[in-house]
């Protein structure tokens, strides 16, 4: 009787950055070097995809071993009927195989599974299982918890993907938060608080006007906002004290998921809440087509836990040295405040435009260095472009 060794797994990110599939490298190079063994890599799935989206999971085979061997490819998706490739490859061959299913948002969780098959001498005609790979549908507006964000990926606490399920709010849904002049007067007599989301290696940045781009980013979640910058330096700056900073770290779709109930900005009571998202995304070509669903799913999420709840979107800075770099990553987010009736902060378009605009990033040596964070001069800026906007 053939032994059959485990299938060589591939499970990666969209962009190589998960360690689930790393593990999953590992574990089969046995297999490859017996050279009895199928080389399958499952296609990275989308993080968000949106109700009705037609999604494309794709696995590329490969046949390792010299001779032509049969396969049998199943796809299976909790509810319907199973998808299924059957084919043959010769020695050294590969090929990429296609199975489409459209997301539905009822009933959720739903669990998909891959199966690969072979025909072996000892079973006759029947398919012998020996590789599979699973991943979940979820609720994008459920819970959440027990996921982890990995590069552009999510994944369980088993390590399968898993893609969220989003309903995208329609017009007139978001045609009910008022615009915000409207806002402006009721927000004074509330005297209702003002937080600002924003990477706390921004905050770090403007505290002494020193280049701390190497410093460790700080937890991901409202909880673990930066006290030196609430508190310090940074609050002796005119409006800061009017503002309370939350930090997040360098992978918006690791903030979706710390966005907490008891997070004070979620707890009810009106509030005006900025986004200021997109600086280290461009800086690190954090894929945008993810970027961007993770702070819409974000939104949504924020607007159902706390319908008295304003938002404002900020565009990101533009990085010094190359401020190219940050011009997609703005306009995704100009589209997005108008799509979900948010108000507008544009710090990339205020700052491109204002003379001289990289002396809020230069070193005080000066010898032309520029930090990639705020000085205190950007930092001053920051600030007036964030009380314009929203007193």
């Amino acid at each position: 009787m053939v032994r059959w060794l485990t299938a060589f797994i591939w499970i990666l990110s969209a962009w190589g950055l998960a360690s689930g599939g790393a593990r999953a490298m590992a574990a089969g190079e046995a297999a490859i070097q017996s050279g009895n063994a199928w080389r399958i890599t499952l296609q990275p799935m989308p993080a968000i995809a949106y109700e009705g989206e037609m999604i494309i999971l794709s696995v590329d085979v490969a046949n390792s071993r010299p001779e032509t061997r049969d396969l049998e490819l199943a796809f299976v998706l909790d509810g319907e009927a199973p998808q299924v490739w059957r084919g043959a490859l010769g020695g050294g061959q590969g090929t990429t195989i296609a199975f489409p299913w459209r997301v539905a948002m009822h009933p959720l969780p739903r669990r998909g599974q891959m199966r690969g098959s072979m025909p072996t001498e000892a079973a006759g005609p029947a398919a012998t299982p020996f590789w599979h790979s699973e991943f979940t549908l979820r609720d994008g507006r459920g819970d959440l918890s027990g996921l982890r964000a990995e590069g552009g990926s999510l994944f369980d606490a088993r390590g399968n993907p898993v893609t969220l399920a989003h309903r995208s709010d329609d017009d007139a849904a978001h045609r009910r938060w008022m615009p915000v002049r409207r806002m402006a007067a009721a927000w004074r007599q509330r005297n209702a608080p003002r937080f600002v989301w924003i990477p706390p290696a921004m905050l770090r940045g403007m505290r002494g006007g020193s280049d701390l781009s190497d410093a460790p980013d700080a937890p991901d979640g409202p909880d673990m906002a930066d006290a030196a910058v609430n508190g310090g330096v940074f609050s002796a700056l005119p409006g800061a004290r009017a503002l309370t900073f939350f930090s997040y770290g360098r992978n918006p779709l690791a903030a979706m998921l710390a966005q907490e109930p008891e997070a004070p900005w979620l707890d009810g009571h009106p509030a005006m809440g900025t986004l200021a998202w997109g600086f280290l995304e461009a800086y690190d070509r954090y894929p945008l087509p993810v970027f961007v669903r993770a702070l819409d799913l974000t939104i949504d999420r924020a607007r159902a836990k706390n319908p008295r709840l304003r938002l404002a979107l900020a565009t990101p800075l533009p990085i010094p040295g190359e401020p190219e770099a940050s011009n997609r990553y703005a306009e995704a987010i100009r589209r997005l405040a108008r799509d979900k009736n948010a108000v507008l902060i544009d710090l990339h378009a205020a700052c491109l435009t204002t003379p001289d605009w990289e002396r809020f990033f230069r070193l005080p040596e000066g010898d032309g260095a520029a930090a990639l964070f705020p000085n205190n001069d950007g930092a001053s800026f920051l600030l007036d472009a964030l009380a314009e906007a929203l007193w």
